[in-house]
C-alpha cells in the first residue's frame, strides 16, 4: 500500500471519529434540553475512568507539544548530556579547578574588575566593538539577560546593575576541549537564576568566553 493511500485512510478515520464526536455532543445537548433533570444528574456524576484517562493523555500531549518549561525554576536548567558534578569534572584538571575557584572568588566578592580579568580579552574586545558595554558583557557571560529583572533597573548605572547578585554556585560541568559550567546565581532577595558559563582553554588554564561551535 502506498504512503498516499495510507494517509488517505488515516484522514478518513480521523474525519469519521470527529463526526462521531460532534454527533454524540449534539445528541447529548438534545437530551439535556428534553430531560433537564437527567442532565443535572449527569453533571454531578464523575467521569468514567476511561474518560479521565483519555483526558489526562490529551493534557500530557498538549504539555509536550507546548514544551511547558518553568523558566524560573533553577532545577529545570538545560544541561549538556555530558555534564558531570564539579567534583568529578575537576579531577586531574587543576586548571579547571583553579578557574572555578577564581570565578567563585570574584563574583562572591562582587569584584567585577577581577571577573573581567578572567575573560578572553579578544572575545571581550569583539563584543565591546559591537556596542555591548562592560556590565552587559558580564551579565551575558553568565548566561543571563540584561533586559530582564533584576538587571534591567534603569536607575542603576555600571556595575551597580550587578548588585543583586550575592554569590554564585557552580554545580556541574561539561568538559571536552571547551568547558561549559552550569550553576546558579543566588540573589540578595534569596531567589536564584540559572547560570551558564563558557570557558575556552588557554595554555593549561581557561578563559571565560562565549558559546563555541
Amino acid at each position: 500500500m502506498s504512503i498516499l493511500k495510507m494517509r488517505y485512510i488515516l484522514f478518513l478515520f480521523v474525519l469519521c471519529f470527529m463526526l462521531g464526536c460532534v454527533s454524540s455532543e449534539t445528541e447529548s445537548k438534545s437530551n439535556q434540553t428534553k430531560n433537564p433533570s437527567k442532565s443535572n444528574s449527569k453533571k454531578s456524576s464523575a467521569q468514567s475512568p476511561s474518560q479521565e484517562a483519555l483526558k489526562q493523555k490529551a493534557l500530557d500531549a498538549l504539555k509536550a507539544a507546548k514544551k511547558i518549561d518553568p523558566v524560573s525554576s533553577v532545577t529545570e536548567q538545560i544541561q549538556d548530556a555530558n555534564a558531570v558534578p564539579v567534583a568529578e569534572a575537576i579531577k586531574n584538571n587543576s586548571g579547571l579547578e583553579r578557574m572555578i575557584n577564581n570565578i567563585n572568588k570574584a563574583i562572591n566578592a562582587n569584584d567585577w574588575g577581577e571577573y573581567l580579568e578572567l575573560c578572553d580579552p579578544q572575545h571581550y574586545m569583539i563584543n565591546t566593538k559591537m556596542g555591548i558595554d562592560e556590565t552587559q558583557y558580564i551579565i551575558e557571560s553568565l548566561g543571563l539577560s540584561h533586559k530582564t529583572a533584576p538587571f534591567n533597573n534603569r536607575d542603576a548605572k555600571g556595575h551597580d546593575k550587578l548588585k543583586p547578585i550575592k554569590r554564585i554556585s557552580i554545580q556541574s560541568a561539561s568538559v571536552s576541549t571547551y568547558v561549559t559550567l552550569f550553576g546558579e546565581a543566588i540573589l540578595k532577595d534569596q531567589s536564584s537564576l540559572p547560570v551558564k558559563i563558557y570557558l575556552k582553554p588557554n595554555r593549561g588554564f581557561y578563559l571565560i568566553s562565549g558559546p563555541q561551535g
